[in-house]
C-alpha cells in the first residue's frame, strides 16, 4: 500500500508541473505576443511619420510660392519680354551646312535641307569657287606690290568699256552693266580685278620660255620704223580688193575708197607703230608695210586670217630701234601670241601654281572633280 501511495504522490507532482510548465509557456507566448505587437505600432508610428513628411514639404513648397508670388511674376514677364525682343533684333537663319538638315526651302509639303543645295552645287560650281578663293588670295599675296597698278588697268579697261557701250551703242550705264552680267561697277571691278591677277600669273609663267633669240627673231621679221598713215583694206572678194588697190595707185583719198565696195573692210591709222598693228592684225599685214619704203602700197596678197588684203603706208623708212622697251613689247606680243595659240596655257599655269603652294582637296568629290579638271589641260 505505501508503494501505491508514493506512486500517486509522483503523479500528483507531474500533473503540478506540467501545469506550471504549461502556464510559463503561455506567459513567454504572451510576452513575445506583446513585443510583436509593440514593434508593429512602432512600425506603423515611424511609416505615419513618412507620410506626414511629404506633406509637410508640400505644404511648404506651396508657402513658398505664395510668399514670392511677385518676384516669379515678375521673372516670367522678364523673360516673355526678352524672347520678344530677340525676335525682333535677331537676324534671319541661313541654312548653312554646320547643320545640314536644317530646311532652306519648302514646298507642296516637301523640304529642302542646306545638305540637298550643297551637294546640288558642290560638283557644279563648288570646284570652280574653291579654285576662284584659292588663287585669287595668293595671287594678291604673290602681287602685292603691284595690287594698286592692277586695280588702275582695270578701272581704266571699265571705262573703255563704258565709253563704247554708251556712245558708239547707246546703252545707259546700267543697262551696260545688265549686257555684262554685273550688278554695277564694283560688281565688275571685282571681276576685272581678279582676271588681271591671274593674266599676270600667266603672263609671268609663259614669259619663261621666250628667250632672247624669239624676240630678236620677231623684231627682224615684223620691225619697221613709225608710219604717219597707213590703210588697210581686208576682205574675201580678190577682184574688189584689186580696184581698191587701183584707187590707192590713182591716189584717192581713203574716204572715197572707205564705203564704196561693201565686201571690202577698211580702217584707218595715224602715227602707228609695227607693235599696234601686230597686235591688231598679226604678222602678215606689217610683213606687207615693212616691205612699203617710204610711201606706197602692196599688192593683194592672200591671207590665212583675212583671204585677202591690201595695205597703204607712209612714213620713215628706217627700222626702229630694239631698245629695252621695244624688246619687252616684243615679248608681250609673244606671250599673247602663246596664249592665243594654245588656249590650255592658262589654266596649265594656274594648275602648276596650285600644285606648288600644296592644294589639297579633303572633300573626295571635289578632290575627284579637279583630277578630271586637270586631265583636260594635260
Amino acid at each position: 500500500m505505501a508503494k501505491n501511495n508514493k506512486t500517486s504522490e509522483f503523479v500528483e507532482a507531474e500533473k503540478v508541473e506540467d501545469e506550471l510548465n504549461e502556464e510559463e509557456f503561455e506567459d513567454e507566448e504572451l510576452e513575445e505576443d506583446d513585443e510583436e505587437l509593440e514593434e508593429d505600432e512602432e512600425d506603423e508610428e515611424e511609416f505615419e511619420e513618412e507620410e506626414e513628411e511629404p506633406k509637410k514639404e508640400s505644404k511648404s513648397f506651396i508657402q513658398w510660392v505664395r510668399d514670392n508670388s511677385l518676384v516669379i511674376i515678375s521673372g516670367i514677364v522678364g523673360i516673355l519680354i526678352g524672347v520678344v525682343i530677340m525676335a525682333l533684333m535677331w537676324p534671319e537663319r541661313i541654312a548653312t551646312l554646320s547643320n545640314g538638315e536644317e530646311v532652306a526651302a519648302v514646298y507642296n509639303g516637301k523640304t529642302i535641307t542646306a545638305n540637298d543645295i550643297y551637294n546640288k552645287i558642290k560638283g557644279k560650281v563648288g570646284l570652280s569657287t574653291v579654285l576662284e578663293k584659292v588663287d585669287i588670295e595668293y595671287l594678291k599675296e604673290k602681287y602685292k606690290d603691284q595690287l594698286e597698278e592692277l586695280k588702275e588697268s582695270s578701272k581704266a579697261g571699265i571705262e573703255q568699256y563704258i565709253s563704247y557701250y554708251t556712245s558708239m551703242l547707246g546703252y545707259t550705264e546700267t543697262e551696260f552693266y545688265d549686257q555684262m552680267g554685273f550688278k554695277g561697277y564694283d560688281d565688275m571691278l571685282e571681276y576685272m580685278f581678279n582676271n588681271s591677277l591671274r593674266e599676270k600669273y600667266i603672263d609671268d609663267y609663259v614669259s619663261q620660255s621666250i628667250s632672247e633669240t624669239d624676240i630678236k627673231a620677231f623684231y627682224s621679221l615684223y620691225a619697221f620704223g613709225d608710219k604717219e598713215i597707213v590703210y588697210v583694206f581686208t576682205g574675201e572678194n580678190k577682184d574688189d580688193l584689186e580696184s581698191v588697190r587701183s584707187m590707192l595707185k590713182n591716189k584717192k583719198a581713203f574716204n572715197t575708197i572707205d564705203g564704196k565696195y561693201e565686201s571690202v573692210t577698211a580702217s584707218e591709222f595715224s602715227d602707228v607703230s609695227f607693235i599696234d598693228l601686230y597686235k591688231e592684225y598679226g604678222g602678215e599685214i606689217c610683213e606687207a608695210i615693212k616691205g612699203i619704203k617710204n610711201a606706197g602700197y602692196s599688192k593683194v596678197i592672200s591671207s590665212k586670217s583675212y583671204k585677202y588684203f591690201v595695205v597703204y603706208a607712209s612714213g620713215k623708212a628706217e627700222t626702229a630701234d630694239l631698245t629695252s622697251g621695244l624688246s619687252d613689247e616684243i615679248k608681250q606680243a609673244l606671250i599673247d601670241d602663246e596664249k592665243s595659240i594654245n588656249s590650255k596655257v592658262g589654266e596649265q599655269a594656274l594648275i602648276k601654281m596650285r600644285n606648288e603652294i600644296g592644294l589639297e582637296f579633303k572633300d573626295s568629290e571635289l578632290a575627284k572633280a579637279y583630277e578630271e579638271h586637270k586631265k583636260q589641260y594635260e
